[in-house]
């Protein structure tokens, strides 16, 4: 367990082949951005489904989750090309998206599998309700609104992994890793301030934001060490999916 410990530490210091010229400025604004976009997402869902504005109901933050994603990744190919105009690298490479230098795929998502378990005894352990789900799953039921249901499991393991690795992993991380040169505080940085983000979008309780950066955390070791944000998106969704599981079993 020690060498491996230190193996991960040894290839997260690593630097990588290639360094974007991604700045905080734009890491960060992304990040704000897609907070923005999320909520005027949900507010105009929330307003076309009659559902109050001040009321954070499962529906209009599921239906908010996919319109919200689907618009940053507009956003980010936008500005990621504007930022890539005076640069030799295309967005693909500057992200991040390229095969893993050292782990197999599976192999990260296995180990992703193997903690999102170990965080969930922890929670257990400290007397988190095994009800106690992030929305839009907090208080759907599968049998209820099957629709619903569905909407919000593509947000968790699919839109949100997808767009929010290549903000957190494959922009923040970056200007963070080139900003601090120093890829261990990039990647804890990145991963408060992800729990930070989702504590404010859709959990409001401490051990959602525990979870969040415990994701985070993962995620971010996960891109340091191979070097790739398609092992970072596999970590998201493998924490998804036992959510999404975890959700079945207790509704």
């Amino acid at each position: 367990m020690k060498q491996s410990f230190q193996l991960l530490l040894k290839r997260i210091r690593v630097p990588e082949a290639t360094t974007p010229p991604w700045g905080l400025p734009l890491g960060f604004g992304l990040v704000i951005m897609y907070f923005v976009v999320f909520f005027v997402s949900f507010f105009f869902i929330a307003s076309n489904l009659d559902f109050a504005l001040d009321t954070f109901a499962p529906e209009p933050l599921a239906f908010a989750s996919l319109l919200a994603t689907f618009l940053m990744g507009i956003l980010l190919w936008q500005y990621g090309n504007t930022a890539l105009s005076d640069s030799k690298l295309s967005l693909q490479q500057a992200l991040g998206l390229q095969p893993s230098i050292n782990t197999p795929f599976y192999g990260v998502v296995l180990i992703a599998f193997v903690v999102v378990i170990i965080v969930d005894i922890i929670g257990l352990i400290l007397g988190v309700a095994e009800d106690s789900l992030p929305i839009p799953l907090r208080g759907v039921n599968i049998n209820d609104d099957p629709v619903l249901f569905g909407a919000a499991v593509i947000a968790i393991i699919v839109t949100r992994p997808i767009i929010e690795e290549l903000l957190f992993r494959g922009v923040l991380y970056s200007a963070l890793a080139k900003q601090l040169n120093n890829n261990q505080q990039a990647v804890i940085v990145s991963a408060l301030a992800f729990g930070v983000f989702h504590f404010a979008i859709d959990t409001q309780l401490w051990w959602g934001a525990f979870y969040s950066f415990a994701l985070g955390l993962t995620a971010g070791a996960a891109r340091a060490a191979t070097k790739s944000t398609y092992s970072a998106i596999g970590v998201h969704a493998m924490f998804g999916i036992f959510i999404v599981l975890r959700a079945i079993l207790t509704t």
